[in-house]
């Protein structure tokens, strides 16, 4: 390797080196410095390099995989990696909140002949009435759904982000919406008939118990297009989730921004990624959940039985403020707090850990 003797400056600040550019990393030896030039594959910025350092020009790996120029295909292994596993983990959860948001306090919205009033006591009743089975029914489908979900958005997320160049939040959430609106409308049929398998009563009906046979059931007894029942709701939904990302993006280039400017250490500890995801997930939560129940409600196959009817958006609102009023539409939150602020933790572990194995193992992608 060539090296150059030249005389370190007092100070080096703010030098930036751009995509395919050299950049010269200093070795300090007195007032010398050695200068090795080294090729850089994305937009790095280096800053408050003084002539005492004992290392200098490197930034974070972390900071570099959310620029301008991010690893589409790692981003989106390590997304589906980390949602796989989080579904799994804390689906029984995930049937609970379920069930809890899907009721309604009429008799003909019950689960084992009741109304879910606590966590500990519909586990109990859901054990104790259909087997502990039925907490996993689904979890198959809920996994498949979720990778293809996080596959379809992290592509489109990660790619439109480095054509576009985006780096401001409210650039990003702007392509995050159009990526979660696809996302949402390929996978709405899966997440539809998962949603019935977690609501079918083991001991009741068995038009759900798999995927197929579900999705056969659906189209014989109500045509194709029910299989996207509930896309209106999700479609709103698109604007509180679609958040989600450039929040939690946000928050960890500002922590790492932080910390390598006053400790150089390099990647999100465990804390910081629990604090990072647990304020994105709580912020996403209270946007979102009424409108999570109304899809909720307007995707179970009861939906049009009883008095209270939920066919379309407008109509379900107008049915949960006119029986519960303004606290209705928050019915199960405490159980979705209880599913989510783990499983998002999981979640963003699993993908913060993935992500920096997968970019050291392959710099170049």
């Amino acid at each position: 390797m060539d090296t150059t003797a030249v005389t370190a400056p007092e100070h080096l600040e703010a030098v930036t080196v751009r995509h395919d550019t050299l950049i010269a990393v200093p070795a300090f030896r007195g007032n010398t410095t050695l200068c090795a030039s080294l090729p850089l594959q994305s937009t790095i910025s280096m800053n408050k390099l003084s002539d005492d350092a004992e290392y200098a020009g490197w930034v974070p790996m972390s900071l570099n995989a959310i620029g301008r120029h991010a690893p589409v295909t790692i981003h989106t292994v390590s997304s589906q990696l980390a949602s796989a596993t989080s579904t799994c983990v804390f689906y029984p959860f995930d049937t609970l909140k379920t069930r809890f948001m899907a009721q309604d306090g009429t008799a003909v919205r019950q689960h084992n002949g009741r109304v879910y009033s606590s966590i500990q006591g519909s586990l109990a009743l859901i054990y104790r009435e259909e087997g502990l089975r039925t907490l996993f029914r689904g979890c198959p489908v809920a996994v498949a759904g979720s990778v293809v979900a996080w596959g379809v958005y992290m592509y489109l997320y990660r790619h439109l982000c480095n054509v576009t160049e985006y780096t401001s939040y409210v650039g990003r959430s702007g392509v995050s919406v159009l990526s979660s609106a696809i996302s949402s409308c390929v996978t709405c049929p899966i997440f539809l008939v998962k949603s019935r398998m977690q609501l079918e009563e083991a001991n009741r009906s068995s038009h759900y118990r798999s995927f197929w046979r579900g999705v056969r059931h659906t189209v014989h007894t109500t045509g194709v297009r029910s299989l996207w029942r509930g896309l209106s709701p999700q479609l709103f939904l698109i604007f509180p989730n679609a958040l989600s990302i450039p929040t939690y993006d946000t928050l960890k280039r500002f922590v790492l921004r932080y910390r390598w400017d006053h400790a150089e250490m390099t990647e999100l500890s465990l804390v910081e990624i629990a604090v990072c995801s647990t304020l994105t997930k709580v912020w996403i939560l209270i946007l979102s959940h009424p409108l999570v129940m109304m899809k909720v409600r307007m995707q179970d196959e009861r939906a049009t039985l009883g008095k209270y009817q939920y066919r379309s958006v407008a109509q379900s609102i107008s049915n949960v403020l006119k029986t519960q009023g303004l606290q209705g539409m928050y019915r199960g939150f405490q159980t979705a707090l209880a599913h989510s602020l783990p499983r998002s933790l999981l979640h963003y572990c699993i993908y913060e850990k993935t992500l920096s194995l997968l970019c050291r193992r392959y710099p170049s992608s």
